[in-house]
């Protein structure tokens, strides 16, 4: 409810709004309780839409390591999920598993660097994955 009333907000005055440093604030400490708790309590899929939102606030938010490691976490929970249902395409699989190796890539290249050694592997295990999705595609 309260992102929602965030959203009502920032329709009504969209310019007063943006340049607020507090409101930006509030927003964004908002949100981060608001996917904090909803992680806790393993409720990934209202995480998604509310961190890609979070990652676009500023240059802060955007460079924020925290940011990319729940999204990575929570679409390789729904890339878990979506796996084991039915009626699921392969794409939307896909897709999911491709959102959680570019945002577990981006924490880890903010967090260590792109030169540093755990970039290079997780680049590694990340091309692995990819791999093997496409070679599971092949046998279809």
């Amino acid at each position: 409810k309260a992102i929602n009333f965030i959203d009502a907000i920032e329709e009504v005055n969209r310019e007063y709004v943006s340049k607020n440093a507090m409101f930006k604030n509030f927003k964004i400490h908002l949100y981060q309780v608001y996917v904090s708790t909803q992680h806790d309590i393993h409720n990934y899929r209202p995480c998604v839409p509310i961190l890609e939102r979070y990652i676009t606030i500023d240059n802060r938010t955007k460079d924020d390591v925290w940011a990319y490691k729940y999204l990575s976490s929570a679409y390789g929970y729904l890339e878990n999920v979506l796996s084991k249902s039915r009626g699921v395409s392969e794409d939307d699989i896909i897709h999911h598993k491709q959102k959680k190796n570019e945002y577990l890539l981006t924490a880890v290249k903010i967090e260590y660097g792109v030169r540093s050694p755990e970039y290079k592997h997780m680049k590694e295990v990340v091309e692995r994955d990819e791999m093997k999705t496409e070679r599971l595609n092949d046998y279809q």
